[in-house]
């Protein structure tokens, strides 16, 4: 059981929340919406569009969401993993973007959608619903960045990682997924400042 000193701690940078949090943070943004019934509203300022996601759709609609990502990811496997030269990895990591891009269209052209922002939609911003400090989102933000800089540098050290090709990759994935989490919490900690501003 964790003592008083130590569940003080936990509360301050957000650590008691990590488990229920760690879904939010990875389909965080500034549009979207979560609503009691645990549908997803997803806002498109610029097509002025909402789409509803429910929640079976969403682990797909997350994913999607991750393309660039995934792409990166799927680059450092031809090259590294697979030894295929530069310009065939790039190509082949262009094919995969592009259909994952087209599969993100092609999902939300699917589900239900409306024009503007439902008026009458009882919905709370993702970005709100993650209950962590101002102090844990800048702890959380420097942890991930410093484990994606070790993962890299382990991958020169000899006898580590260095002259393995799986493990090269396995790092440099687990580096690149490791960034887009410390994006993620730096978008938070943003719109945190932004709203303690207003």
């Amino acid at each position: 059981m964790v003592g008083n000193k130590s569940r003080s701690f936990y509360n301050k940078y957000g650590g008691i929340y990590m488990r229920n949090n760690f879904a939010n943070i990875l389909a965080s943004g500034s549009n979207l919406f979560e609503q009691s019934n645990g549908t997803l509203l997803y806002f498109n300022p610029k097509a002025n569009v909402s789409y509803t996601i429910s929640p079976v759709h969403r682990k797909t609609f997350n994913t999607l969401r991750m393309r660039v990502v995934l792409t990166v990811i799927s680059l450092i496997f031809f090259y590294l993993l697979f030894q295929l030269n530069l310009f065939l990895s790039i190509s082949l990591s262009a094919v995969i973007f592009i259909f994952l891009e087209y599969r993100y269209h092609s999902f939300l052209k699917k589900m239900p959608r409306t024009v503007g922002f439902p008026k009458k939609a009882r919905a709370t911003a993702v970005n709100e619903e993650i209950k962590v400090s101002k102090e844990g989102l800048i702890l959380r933000l420097t942890l991930y960045c410093l484990l994606a800089i070790l993962l890299v540098v382990n991958t020169f050290v000899p006898g580590a990682v260095h002259g393995h090709p799986a493990l090269e990759s396995a790092s440099y994935c687990l580096a690149v997924f490791a960034l887009y989490m410390a994006y993620q919490y730096g978008m938070l900690l943003a719109h945190k400042e932004k709203k303690g501003k207003r």
